[in-house]
């Protein structure tokens, strides 16, 4: 088994990890800082690429070759799937971030679409709440994979990655009620070499 990603939860009790095999696992830390598997969940039908963890809360999205990006939520017990969203991207999904207060959450993938997500009630807890798409910003000038995607915690900026070595830089514009990604800059990263 190739572990994609790796990612430790918010409160460090935890350690998420995904693979080709379709699964997401979950890893608790024990007293003797020995890491335990006390879920394995199999809630997408490709190559799990990454796992995120919300900044709060003990709250995961995974994101998928099968397009879908699926967040999972500790029930007191045992990991559950809180939502699933099957068609999240007319592609691979392969990476996602959270905002610094967790109330939005940004994906990217092989459809060359930066994609920004809102909890639909803010004022329940992140893992009790469902995920809305609220905002697309299509790369026009690429038809290659966006493969990475960073929020900056204190300014809001957004970073994107991807195949053509371009790093775009994005804001938020607009009220809370019709947000929109708007492209505010670019690096050629190729221009180094």
């Amino acid at each position: 088994m190739k572990v994609k990603c790796c990612a430790f939860s918010p409160s460090d009790e935890f350690l998420a990890t995904c693979s080709r095999d379709k699964s997401v696992w979950f890893w608790q830390m024990d007293e003797d800082d020995d890491f335990q598997v006390c879920s394995v969940l199999q809630q997408h039908t490709q190559d799990v690429k990454f796992v995120a963890w919300h900044p709060n809360e003990e709250l995961l999205v995974s994101c998928s070759y099968d397009y879908s990006i699926v967040f999972y939520k500790f029930d007191g017990e045992d990991w559950i799937t809180q939502q699933k969203i099957p068609d999240a991207h007319d592609g691979t999904v392969w990476c996602a971030a959270f905002d610094s207060e967790g109330q939005r959450l940004v994906t990217v993938g092989d459809d060359c679409v930066v994609q920004l997500w809102k909890r639909s009630s803010p004022l329940e807890p992140a893992a009790s709440d469902k995920w809305q798409s609220i905002a697309k910003f299509h790369v026009e000038d690429s038809r290659l994979p966006l493969y990475s995607v960073s929020w900056h915690a204190v300014t809001g900026l957004i970073a994107t990655g991807g195949a053509d070595g371009i790093i775009r830089f994005f804001r938020i514009v607009g009220s809370a009620d019709s947000e929109q990604l708007v492209q505010v800059a670019t690096i050629d990263a190729d221009a180094n070499e």
